[in-house]
């Protein structure tokens, strides 16, 4: 055991020591992207290149039990970040699941998650701090998911009554909102917290997808979402 949280503490410190790496492909990319309007498939292919290099290190490591990717699991190293950028005054963090994880840990909703986004929202209000000159804006956090789910194809579906067959599966992709309902997250109540040691949430779509986006391109999804919802929100938030 003692082992392997010492492999497990030298992952991250590695993953740690890749995020600035990230984050300035990233700054580079979008400010190259927004500047020519083209897309810096150099940029973008390297972070890619890196983001797959990790993939298969840890899952290496978990093939010759150095560690977990398990979700659930405290000691689990389940996904990593990929990089943060800006929109209109929103801090987005990208992370990459090693492998795809179900949504819910204790509830099969047959959806599986590969990607994950921190939106952090500043609040309106400034509140009080001892930070500096004594003011500092509070941020509210919303996370965004990428998942798949395998439905049955709806054009055999109608049929397979008929003709007696199992019918045919589809990946379908989206990108959706995490809304959790236990604990109750509009209190601060801790209480709420501690006696919930495993949250749940419901996925509310976002957009759909017919096929695994790549990592820049689901982000870039996301990034204009978020630029559209600033104007107009899309849902509406409990």
């Amino acid at each position: 055991y003692a082992d392997r949280e010492t492999v497990v503490n030298i992952v991250q410190h590695f993953l740690q020591s890749c995020q600035p790496f990230f984050n300035k492909l990233e700054a580079v990319a979008r400010d190259t992207a927004f500047k020519s309007n083209t897309l810096p498939y150099n940029f973008v292919d390297v972070s890619q290149q890196l983001c797959d290099r990790l993939k298969q290190l840890l899952l290496t490591c978990e093939s010759f039990n150095l560690l977990s990717l398990a979700d659930s699991d405290p000691l689990g190293i389940s996904h990593f970040t990929i990089g943060q950028s800006d929109v209109r005054g929103l801090r987005l963090t990208t992370f990459v699941y090693c492998k795809p994880a179900p949504y819910l840990s204790q509830v099969n909703t047959g959806l599986y998650k590969c990607m994950r986004w921190n939106v952090e929202i500043p609040r309106d209000k400034p509140a009080m701090n001892e930070v500096g000159d004594g003011k500092s804006l509070e941020l509210d956090m919303e996370n965004y998911f990428l998942c798949y789910e395998d439905i049955l194809n709806p054009a055999t579906e109608a049929h397979k009554c008929s003709l007696d067959v199992g019918g045919e599966w589809v990946r379908k992709w989206s990108i959706g909102l995490w809304s959790c309902f236990e604990p109750n997250a509009t209190t601060d109540d801790i209480v709420d917290w501690l006696q919930c040691p495993v949250p749940t949430a419901s996925f509310q779509k976002v957009l759909m997808l017919d096929k695994e986006p790549s990592s820049w391109y689901a982000t870039d999804l996301l990034r204009k979402a978020l630029q559209y919802e600033h104007h107009s929100p899309f849902a509406s938030r409990s």
